[in-house]
């Protein structure tokens, strides 16, 4: 690909975040797995991010995006394109509210099981994109997999199903 990042590629601010994003969208072929605290508008509201989602949705049917969040209602307000995708192509998309007590504590992105961004902190840009390092990304699957099943359904983004 013209322009490609080359990985693993240190994250240091919003526009790097987004791009690194936009490149997993690409990649992705069969799951998109999202551990956040509230859905940062910055990606999960940028109007490009989500249309480049919506159509790899559309291209490849059995896309799955699941999503982990730590503050749902926070989730709700900032994210509303996010969440409007996730209702209209609801057979695509599981969200549950991440168990208080999970031991997640980084801001994830994990495309299928060849690439990751991995933010140590919610509240920071700096992190890392990353794929050559299936161990690395194979035991965060295995974390988010925990914590997906220690997670349950909140209020907030169960009306996103009706």
């Amino acid at each position: 690909m013209p322009d490609e990042i080359q990985l693993p590629a240190t994250i240091q601010s919003r526009d790097q975040a987004a791009a690194a994003f936009e490149q997993l969208i690409q990649d992705s072929t069969a799951a998109l797995n999202i551990v956040s605290e509230r859905l940062h508008p910055a990606l999960f509201n940028e109007r490009s991010l989500m249309e480049s989602l919506r159509q790899k949705i559309l291209d490849r049917r059995r896309l799955l995006v699941r999503v982990l969040v730590r503050q749902p209602q926070q989730a709700v307000a900032n994210a509303p394109r996010f969440l409007a995708l996730a209702r209209r192509l609801g057979s695509n998309f599981e969200l549950r509210r991440a168990h208080r007590n999970t031991s997640l504590t980084a801001s994830m992105i994990i495309c299928d099981r060849r690439s990751m961004i991995y933010r140590p902190s919610f509240q920071r840009w700096d992190g890392q994109l990353i794929s050559a390092d299936p161990i690395r990304i194979r035991d965060s699957l295995d974390a988010f997999a925990g914590a997906w099943d220690n997670a349950t359904e909140s209020g907030e983004l169960r009306e996103l199903r009706l």
